[in-house]
């Protein structure tokens, strides 16, 4: 058995397997595979011996197992024999299975058996249950397997899963299932004789069949300092088992990758070997590289990747999942299998390098959209409209006929921005900005071209937008006046909703609330009942302020404005003293008194702000929509105008990110006349409807060819 130094790794079909010897070490736990599982796995067999005969191309493509690692190793048998063979760090339970299928087929018919030519099933030996081993030797002997099947718990799970197959293969065998599960896991095509018909013996000829069953053989080479205990560990740890990062990264570090040392003398051999492991370095260093760029949130977000139905243990399999075209319907390790492919092509020499630097190539190309201010803004905005990065590296070439062959070439950037610009066309087509009406998801859609567009042209300024916060923080459309039906006071009717609107509007009229609260020493104050006592007193202190500042006021009207706020405040500080109090500990007339104090302050407040200068009609409609976040938007539904905008220069002002367009429209900004910030009215929304009309219009009626 040859050793290597370095860790191996590539797709054996079970054939290869063919009489080895296998070593199950004393720190692992028995066989535990279920009966529902086993059936699983050979569904998943007919499934894929039903698609290449659908597909007529039986002769192609593999069914892949996950890893089998192993590491060479030697040890005596009961008798004192040595034995050589690999220790199983990880894929017992799959090298088990397998076992058992093959003896189910072997025993179930002879024939089976037969056509297994120059086959001799694996054997399973194992360091502390030698019993286990003889069990599964004899695990076709019906009379035994019944016999020992409850003497203990792996015994019992092997033999139901063994029954299991006997069960699929005897009973509810259809179209000679057996036989196609023996060319399947063998590699092998049975094809009829035609020189000696009557010739049992000469039934079935061999071919070769690449349609086959593989593992991934991951041989742990002789330098790996780590023991196999420490790598069980690593595997087996909450089962966490090798990504296809860590598959496709061993690899491309196969020496054997970067070309074969042919020199004679020792000194040129030494120096040929010391050039293959300074590529192998230079390899890893960039793969950190690119990891650490993609640890960016700004990037991954951009990407989409957060999207992507799966879960990354390293970023940047994301890329290699982008690269082998990786889809929901692909198996576990379609993305490994696909590289390994390329490397197969990519010749004898140096084949590794070839494959990476077209990796890099490939991930350079996304980096240069990423920094590119205007590729970076129109394809974020695709990719938030369910475009995968797939489809847009797509665009990237084009197939072109000339001299009776077909060519791909790849598009200059203007070409390809065109391109870019006809399908963000298409994702306004057929949507008309006069008729949308929440709750049409196109509005959405449109607020964020709005701000994609606008942070394009804002050349002032190196701001981008950034996909990561809006994914992150959930920002979507909502109302910028509220939607509250005018005729009627709706009182926020949930305990914590009513506390949030109380202190949203004392904090409006007073500049006080609870986060700004701190002790003596200018430490936040954490206990809810000091918070609250302070804050009462602060407001206390402020209504006495006011009192006096309004009674030296000369102008009437200024002074009946401050007494109406002043009034109001009264109120909301009466109502907070009552909200802190818990529901049960109120009497009940305390209860009235709460109900109606809030009624009150509600018709007082909406009239205050003037919520009813816009139309009801307009309400819904896209003049009075803006991306906003649940914090800002307020968890009640009925946060006014003035409140909002309140909580937008308080986000701003701390650093918090607020979209562009968002930030003007709380600023007036695309408003032609303003006659009050407190409040937003039909002219401010007829405004804004046709500042995002302006910023749109070449996109409006855009083809995929970017025409009009």
């Amino acid at each position: 058995m040859e050793k290597h130094k370095e860790n191996i790794i590539e797709l054996r079909n079970i054939r290869s397997l063919s009489g080895l010897n296998f070593y199950i070490p004393d720190y692992q736990r028995g066989y535990r595979w279920t009966r529902t599982q086993a059936i699983a796995m050979l569904n998943d067999f007919a499934e894929f011996i039903a698609a290449g005969e659908d597909s007529k191309k039986v002769s192609e493509g593999y069914y892949c197992l996950q890893p089998v690692v192993v590491k060479p190793r030697s040890w005596k048998d009961a008798g004192g024999n040595q034995i050589d063979g690999y220790e199983v760090i990880d894929g017992q339970q799959r090298l088990t299975t397998l076992y058992l299928l093959l003896t189910a087929l072997f025993s179930k018919d002879s024939r089976n058996k037969d056509r297994a030519k120059n086959f001799d099933i694996f054997s399973i030996n194992y360091q502390t249950r030698s019993d286990s081993h003889d069990y599964l030797e004899r695990i076709a002997d019906k009379e035994n397997r019944k016999e020992k099947a409850y003497e203990c718990i792996d015994f019992y799970h092997i033999n139901m899963v063994f029954e299991s197959f006997e069960k699929v293969l005897d009973e509810d065998n259809i179209d000679d299932l057996d036989r196609s599960l023996v060319s399947l896991i063998l590699g092998e095509k049975m094809m009829p004789a035609t020189d000696v018909e009557d010739d049992e013996e000469s039934e079935c000829r061999l071919i070769d069949r690449a349609r086959n069953v593989r593992v991934i053989w991951y041989e742990i080479g002789t330098d790996e300092k780590a023991t196999a205990e420490d790598i069980f560990t690593r595997l087996n740890i909450g089962k966490i088992p090798l990504t296809n990062a860590e598959l496709i990264k061993a690899m491309f570090l196969k020496e054997s990758n970067f070309g074969k040392v042919t020199a004679t003398s020792e000194k040129d051999r030494k120096a040929q070997q010391l050039g293959l492991a300074l590529q192998q370095n230079k390899i890893a260093e960039e793969w950190n590289v690119i990891e650490q760029k993609l640890q960016r949130d700004d990037f991954w977000y951009f990407l989409g990747a957060n999207s992507h139905d799966k879960e990354y243990e390293t970023r940047i399999e994301f890329i290699f999942d982008l690269k082998a075209e990786w889809n929901n319907d692909s198996e576990t390790y379609h993305t490994f299998n696909r590289f390994q492919e390329m490397i197969r092509q990519a010749g004898s020499k140096k084949p590794a390098e070839i494959v990476w630097k077209d990796f890099k190539d490939y991930f350079r190309e996304l980096e240069y959209w990423y920094n590119d201010r205007v590729l970076y803004h129109l394809v974020g905005y695709l990719i938030e409209c369910g475009y995968s990065i797939m489809d847009i590296m797509n665009l990237r070439s084009e197939k072109i006929t000339g001299d009776g062959e077909e060519h791909v070439i790849r598009l200059k950037k203007d070409e390809f921005l065109k391109k870019i610009e006809g399908k963000v066309g298409n994702t306004m087509a057929g949507i008309d900005l006069d008729a949308l009406k929440y709750p049409d998801e196109n509005i959405r859609k449109v607020l964020l071209l709005f701000n994609v567009l606008s942070a394009i042209e804002n050349q002032r300024s190196d701001i981008k937008f950034p996909f990561d916060r809006y994914k992150k923080e959930k920002w979507d459309k909502e109302h910028i006046a509220s939607q509250t039906d005018k005729d009627k006071a709706e009182v926020p009717q949930f305990e914590k909703d009513r506390m949030v609107w109380i202190d949203d509007l004392l904090y409006y009229f007073t500049g006080i609330r609870d986060k700004d609260v701190k002790d003596d020493e200018g430490n936040p104050v954490e206990d809810a009942d000091m918070k609250y006592a302070r804050v009462i007193d602060d407001v206390d202190g402020y209504i006495n302020s006011e009192k006096k500042r309004i009674d030296r006021i000369s102008d009437e009207k200024l002074r009946q404005e401050g007494i109406v706020e002043l009034e109001m405040v009264t109120g909301l500080l009466s109502a907070k003293k009552l909200a802190i109090m818990k529901p049960r500990q109120r009497t009940t007339e305390q209860k009235e008194e709460y109900d109606n104090l809030l009624k009150i302050l509600f018709r007082k407040t909406r009239s205050y702000f003037d919520e009813d200068r816009l139309d009801e009609e307009q309400k819904d409609k896209l003049g009075n929509m803006a991306l906003l976040n649940a914090s800002i938007n307020r968890s009640y539904g009925n946060a006014y105008f003035a409140i909002k905008r309140m909580h937008i220069q308080d986000k701003d002002s701390e650093g918090i990110f607020i979209p562009l367009t968002t930030k003007n429209v709380f600023m007036k900004y695309y408003s032609k006349r303003v006659d009050s910030m407190l409040v937003w009215t039909n002219d401010d929304a007829s405004g804004y409807l046709a500042a995002i009309k302006n910023k749109l219009s070449r996109f409006l009626a855009t083809n995929d060819n970017g025409k009009q």
